[in-house]
């Protein structure tokens, strides 16, 4: 299936790793998946692992699908060698629990040809509240137990994971989960202590306040008896004479100099042109970069877009194969590179030749993992542990710790325990 173009919604992406192996790590690792694992397709499932161990004899991821598309059949041939595949170092991953989107259309034509179209109607926890992922979810995990089977990993189909269905997952003890995009190692949550409250502040005593000294009674003040004015002196106006007005002083009249009138010009002003207003530079306007968007809370994701055929079409046959390519070059330095092998792809041998070489190629600089494998290897490079918080959910395999296989940590030329 080809990669769905918006697997990863705003408000999923964060502290991606790109362009550099983990701390610690010696080799790149590779991982090889095989979807859509279930009786009906488990004749394609053979030929894929056969296509597989003619390049090396690695372990790989299966994709268990607990009921196909609905089915409740049983198939003990198909889980005896599941089974057998387990015990030699391969891993079961759950893969949904029918394949099936049986959601409502949310009535957008995006929703709808992504969902109904480009994924044939198998986006399974596309668009699924939390609680019907939950009960899904414990459906297939149920299924596993009821085999033995223990179950480190959960993927959606078609890597479609809605809101509901993120929650969903974090509520679990996966030690990962996947998109087309990003490999998500999820951690246990970080558990901040509240600062202690404050104790009880006690009240401060008021102080005695001294009150000011009582002042003396004051005596009513005497009132005088107020006197009459005395009387001004009367004594007849004395008469001024009356002089005559002082004349104003007299003074020559200052005579102003006479300037001779401007020459003309004796030639004409030169006059400059006018030149035009410079035009403003012209710059093509600046695109900013379209940063990714964050990761799910209490998770590291590494960016490892996955490598995938589109065997649908004859278009996709022929363009899917030089875009694995590309995008394994792209990704030559990455901590991570996952090929993605589905059971239609085995029906083109073409598609399985491309595959065989692209594996041989990629095993010549990195060690084959299992994503649980490389989940643990990750962990312990960064020096953070698994998720192995408790839940309130019912025991199931997915909280039980596997014992570590020798053989989620070997190469083409070898097996060695790590």
């Amino acid at each position: 299936m080809p990669a769905p173009p918006n697997e990863d919604l705003p408000g999923r992406g964060g502290p991606q790793a790109i362009g550099a192996c983990a701390p610690g790590a010696e080799r790149p690792a590779l991982c090889v998946v095989i979807h859509d694992v279930a009786p009906a397709t488990w004749p394609d499932c053979l030929r894929l692992l056969q296509a597989v161990r003619e390049v090396a004899d690695i372990p790989l991821t299966w994709l268990v699908v607990p009921r196909w598309h609905g089915s409740q059949a049983s198939a003990p041939d198909v889980d005896a060698a599941l089974g057998a595949m387990l015990a030699d170092g391969h891993e079961l991953a759950l893969h949904g629990d029918t394949h099936l989107d049986t959601a409502a259309p949310l009535g957008g034509w995006r929703d709808r040809f992504l969902r109904r179209v480009y994924t044939e109607g198998e986006g399974e926890f596309a668009a699924l509240d939390a609680a019907e992922a939950r009960r899904r979810i414990d459906l297939g995990l149920a299924w596993f137990d009821a085999r033995g089977w223990p179950v480190h990993g959960f993927v959606a189909p078609a890597w479609l994971l809605g809101d509901g269905a993120w929650e969903a997952v974090r509520s679990y003890s996966f030690m990962y989960t996947t998109t087309w995009r990003h490999f998500h190692c999820l951690m246990p949550k970080q558990q901040q202590a509240e600062p202690p409250e404050p104790g009880p502040q006690q009240s401060v005593p008021p102080q005695d306040v001294p009150s000011p000294m009582p002042s003396p009674p004051s005596s009513p003040r005497r009132r005088e008896t107020e006197s009459p004015a005395p009387l001004p002196p009367s004594f007849p106006r004395r008469r001024e004479p009356e002089l005559p007005a002082p004349l104003p002083p007299s003074f020559p009249r200052r005579r102003e100099p006479k300037l001779p009138a401007p020459l003309p010009p004796s030639s004409p002003r030169r006059r400059e042109p006018e030149l035009p207003a410079p035009l403003p530079p012209s710059f093509p306007p600046r695109r900013e970069p379209k940063l990714p968007a964050p990761t799910p809370q209490h998770a590291d994701a590494v960016l490892s877009p996955s490598l995938v055929y589109a065997a649908r079409n004859r278009t996709g046959r022929i363009v899917s194969p030089r875009a694995a390519t590309m995008l394994a070059w792209l990704l030559r330095d990455a901590p991570l590179i996952r090929l993605a092998l589905h059971p239609r792809d085995a029906r083109h041998p073409a598609l399985l030749r491309h595959a065989q070489a692209l594996i041989a190629q990629l095993l010549a600089s990195r060690v084959a993992l299992t994503k649980a494998g490389f989940a643990r290897r990750w962990a312990s490079a960064t020096s953070t542990a698994p998720n192995t918080a408790p839940n309130t959910r019912p025991a199931t395999s997915a909280s039980v710790p596997a014992p570590h296989n020798s053989a989620d940590n070997h190469s083409a030329a070898d097996r060695r325990a790590r």
